[in-house]
């Protein structure tokens, strides 16, 4: 992957993800959570910038970064998955661990 990587979700599935790709070598740009109580915190060394709406943070998403959807709730990962689609016209990335070779 050439773009840094949004991870969409500080949860224990965003942080999964971020080990994946720093482990296959990719930069992950930040984080973005709607608990408003990590933001501007740190997971080890990447910055929870702000909620899964900033727009800010979201206009890069296709232009300089590319996303990943990382949340357990599948009703808020396929709204989320669509905005993505719809807005920002790209698919979010799939994180592959690069020991197993399959999607997370």
């Amino acid at each position: 992957m050439e773009n840094p990587v949004i991870i969409i979700g500080a949860n224990t599935i965003g942080r999964s993800a971020k080990e994946i790709f720093e482990g296959n070598g990719n930069l992950v740009y930040c984080f973005l959570d709607d608990n408003k109580k990590i933001h501007n915190t740190e997971i080890d060394t990447i910055t929870v910038l702000g909620s899964t709406d900033d727009d800010g943070f979201l206009k890069l998403i296709g232009k300089k970064c590319e996303a990943f959807v990382a949340t357990d709730d599948n009703k808020v990962r396929k709204a989320t998955v669509k905005m993505i689609q719809e807005v920002r016209h790209v698919q979010p990335v799939n994180c592959v661990h690069n020991s197993i070779g399959r999607p997370f």
